[in-house]
């Protein structure tokens, strides 16, 4: 019996994503890439790419705050965290902040947070339009 090579490929898949499965919680390096990738701020495009095969949800911890002023990276947050189970930066893409701008005239602030086993990555982000495009402007 011949196996396909696209079967052989998806099985090398599965296999290499189990395998970084694994290595998560014994590589800080690889926490932080994968954070960087929930907070759209990977090192590199093959980086991203690479990523998007492997399962987001419910292993790291992804907290959003909203404001009208922008936050710093290391600052106390205003008010309550959003908790977001994966990719955290697509809050800015979500009604809600598409609302403060075109409603209320802001462009509203968010600062992700991310952690996993004592490794955490922060981001401030910003929503501007340009035109009838949203865009996501990293602060800091």
């Amino acid at each position: 019996m011949r196996t396909e090579p696209i079967t052989i490929g998806f099985y090398a898949l599965i296999a290499t994503a189990a395998l970084i499965g694994f290595a998560t919680p014994v590589s800080p390096a690889l926490d932080r890439a994968l954070m960087r990738a929930h907070q759209l701020r990977p090192a590199s495009t093959g980086e991203w790419l690479a990523l998007q095969a492997l399962p987001k949800m419910y292993s790291f911890a992804h907290r959003a705050w909203y404001s009208e002023e922008p936050i710093e990276p290391t600052a106390t947050p205003p008010g309550e965290a959003v908790w977001v189970n994966h990719y955290p930066a697509r809050l800015l893409r979500f009604d809600h902040a598409r609302a403060m701008v075109v409603r209320y005239g802001y462009a509203p602030h968010l600062l992700l947070r991310s952690s996993y086993r004592g490794v955490e990555l922060s981001s401030a982000l910003t929503v501007r339009i340009d035109g009838r495009t949203l865009q996501l402007v990293e602060e800091r």
